[in-house]
């Protein structure tokens, strides 16, 4: 017991106090009278308990988020991704490895039934997407009128009006769905198609804490292991 006791006190006497931040974005962080919640708040949380580190986590709005990482106010961006940011403001940052990764496909109610596995299979369809999202593989497509692009404010108007058949097709993350689905009629179901875009969420480290990197890969490689992450995400998914 003493043993134990000893080793709990050594890791909270080499730990750091972090300000980790970043932007609301659900079901990976959430903020609800206060209470910060979400998939990405519960990984980073847990990647503390097991670094010994304390952390202070903020939610802000993208551009105040983006403000106080350039003048250092904020250590880590716990919800992140390489693709995110460009080779200049890469260099600013060291990212861990990836956590989890956000996979979005386009999906279709069942009376659709169109194969879609290429890009050339959605011309002359109606695709609803969120606004201000960028699909690259789509974007071509999009600006020259082959695929009819309709952009919709949020994500769970963009869901009510996929149900209610105004376009035929629209682009959700996995996760994004599983979370918008959750508690709505079981009978309610969508058909992926294709996946459109895949990356690696990580936390962004400024470079003057690089020296916290090897733990929290060191914790993020045990929660894959011992199949926490796997726990986290399964309280944010729709019973199946």
């Amino acid at each position: 017991m003493k043993i134990i006791f000893y080793l709990l006190l050594c890791i909270n006497l080499f730990g750091d106090t972090l300000h980790v931040a970043s932007a609301k974005w659900p079901p990976y962080i959430e903020k609800k009278e206060k209470q910060i919640s979400g998939i990405s708040v519960d990984i980073i949380k847990e990647i503390a308990k097991r670094t010994g580190d304390k952390i202070d986590i903020r939610i802000y709005p993208v551009k105040r988020l983006q403000r106080l990482l350039k003048y250092k106010k904020i250590d880590i961006n716990f919800a992140d991704a390489k693709e995110w940011n460009s080779k200049e403001e890469q260099k600013k940052y060291v990212f861990s490895e990836p956590y989890l990764y956000v996979n979005e496909y386009i999906y279709s109610t069942p009376n659709f039934n169109k194969v879609i596995t290429k890009v050339s299979d959605l011309y002359g369809e109606k695709v609803g997407i969120t606004k201000g999202y960028y699909y690259e593989i789509l974007e071509k497509d999009f600006n020259n009128k082959k695929i009819l692009k309709y952009e919709i404010t949020t994500n769970k108007g963009l869901l009510k009006l996929l149900l209610r058949d105004k376009f035929s097709l629209a682009i959700f993350d996995d996760k994004l769905l599983d979370y918008l689905l959750k508690g709505k009629k079981s009978d309610m179901k969508l058909i992926q198609k294709m996946e459109v875009s895949s990356v690696a969420l990580r936390l962004k480290i400024l470079n003057s804490k690089k020296n916290i990197l090897p733990r929290i890969n060191k914790a993020i490689e045990s929660m894959k292991k011992d199949h926490t992450i796997d726990a986290i995400l399964a309280k944010y998914k729709t019973s199946k």
